[in-house]
């Protein structure tokens, strides 16, 4: 399994780039990798281009995560998000939309535009209603020239690829395109 990271970024360290591989070994996964930089104060004193590199150390992975994040992978496309896979508290995220929703429907002088919010705000009761809210809005934008660009790429022991990629600036690079081949959804861990 390979991960890279790159971005251009608005910045003298730019470009951050760093490679990751999680092994598949006798006692579990490790992962290792290394990670690079521009040396701004040495290209300030040289006027020469260098790059830091840093190796990351040896480190287990719970298989627990190499697992889910294959079923992530072989996961069907999704037209909306889990509130509950985003870490949101489905309650708070439903009282935060309706003090939201209260504070619209105070200022609005137009009773229409009222009415119109108060359903607005009654659809959102349903979990999935909610979950298309974020992804509705979810477009591949660059709203600056930073060009982030990060990839996984699982290569399974008969030679087949699962890959996943995102260009997004969106939180958490949303959306995520498959930009593999899947062969089968039986891949288990033994098959890395």
């Amino acid at each position: 399994m390979t991960i890279q990271d790159n971005w251009m970024g608005l910045n003298e360290d730019a470009p951050l780039k760093a490679e990751w591989t999680i092994d598949a070994t006798r006692d579990g996964y490790r992962l290792h990798g290394k990670a690079s930089k521009n040396d701004a104060e040495a290209i300030r004193k040289e006027g020469k281009d260098r790059r830091k590199v840093t190796a990351s150390a040896d480190t287990p992975v719970p298989a627990a995560s190499v697992d889910a994040l294959l079923s992530a992978m072989q996961a069907p496309a999704q037209d909306h998000l889990d509130v509950i896979n985003m870490a949101v508290n489905q309650d708070a995220a439903q009282a935060y939309l309706d003090k939201r929703a209260a504070l619209l429907q105070a200022n609005m002088t137009a009773p229409a535009l009222a009415t119109r919010i108060a359903t607005w705000r009654k659809g959102l009761h349903d979990p999935v209603a909610l979950g298309k809210v974020p992804a509705s809005g979810l477009k591949r934008s660059y709203h600056t020239d930073d060009y982030p660009n990060f990839s996984v790429t699982v290569t399974m022991s008969d030679g087949s690829k699962l890959v996943a990629c995102s260009s997004s600036q969106n939180a958490m690079m949303l959306p995520w395109e498959d930009a593999g081949i899947h062969y089968g959804q039986g891949h288990d861990r033994s098959a890395l």
